[in-house]
């Protein structure tokens, strides 16, 4: 399968991840300007904390890509046996994180969930909502990940550590700086660039499932047998 055959994966990874380090450190220099020059609004793009920012653009475009291999993948797991549901749920879940990334979608579809929970008096308290959703996805997720294979899945690992743990560590440090607005800038910056990093990571994780499925090496060449 030709679009498949994504030629160097290590460059492509390399690549998107420059690029990230790129534009997460041109977003803290402009945080930096605008403490100094509050109406140089039009740098409003670059500065990861504003509402609209091509930070905030690249890691949605991130989460869409992918999006778009895991509904590959559980194209190509349609047989039966394969693991179609799981692949199928991660694409939906991931083309949800990347929407919620740039609106507010996901506060007004999760409010909706819990405004019908009330419906019925059932009261909920949205932190611990946030963890039973998280909690329920592990128990769906927990024996997929470990039937994948050891390479995908140390790559899968490290992803979700730093897309949200280290990036959580970020969060709550810049919450507690906001008063300092140099550090508030510096670690807010260092939030995105993990989010940006653990999805990259997952990115190339998904490549290399895909070489699996496809019968291609982890460069992107199509394997050979050796002829006997």
């Amino acid at each position: 399968m030709m679009l498949l055959q994504i030629p160097n994966h290590k460059k492509i990874l390399t690549g998107l991840t420059l690029f990230a380090c790129i534009l997460l450190g041109v977003s803290t220099a402009v945080g930096l300007i605008m403490l100094h020059y509050e109406k140089m609004t039009l740098l409003n793009v670059l500065y990861v904390n504003s509402d609209s920012n091509l930070p905030k653009w690249y890691s949605s475009l991130l989460l869409a890509l992918s999006g778009v291999l895991l509904y590959l993948l559980s194209h190509k797991n349609k047989a039966p046996g394969r693991h179609f549901f799981a692949w199928g749920l991660l694409s939906f879940t991931f083309f949800f994180l990347s929407l919620a990334k740039t609106t507010s979608f996901d506060q007004s579809f999760f409010g909706t969930i819990r405004m019908g929970l009330r419906a019925v008096g059932i009261q909920i308290n949205p932190f611990l909502f946030g963890v039973l959703l998280i909690a329920l996805f592990l128990l769906l997720f927990a024996p997929f990940y470990s039937m994948m294979e050891g390479k995908v899945k140390k790559y899968v690992a490290l992803s979700v550590i730093i897309y949200v743990f280290v990036s959580l560590f970020f969060d709550v440090l810049s919450s507690l700086l906001y008063h300092t607005p140099v550090l508030y800038v510096v670690f807010s910056g260092c939030e995105e660039l993990c989010e940006m990093i653990g999805t990259i990571i997952f990115l190339y994780a998904l490549l290399v499932q895909l070489d699996r499925e496809g019968g291609t090496s982890p460069g992107g060449e199509q394997k050979t047998q050796n002829q006997t």
